[in-house]
């Protein structure tokens, strides 16, 4: 996954969240809720990194529009 963007990655993670999130309220299995947990752990992290890197981005436009 580190070929796509921060933002494929959040996409696909959510994506992965929600078929198991759906599993473990349809059903009555352990492992799909501790999946969506696990999913939910991955989307916290790669939110922090993309809300670094929009900080990033929006500091060096501020940047450009200051030095026109």
């Amino acid at each position: 996954m580190d070929d796509l963007d921060l933002h494929d990655q959040l996409m696909i993670a959510f994506r992965k969240y929600f078929k198991y999130s759906e599993k473990w309220e349809s059903g009555t299995a352990d492992r799909p809720g501790i999946d969506a947990r696990n999913a939910l752990g991955e989307i916290r992290i790669l939110a922090r990194k993309r809300r670094m890197e929009i900080q990033r981005i929006r500091k060096e436009l501020r940047k450009k529009r200051r030095e026109k």
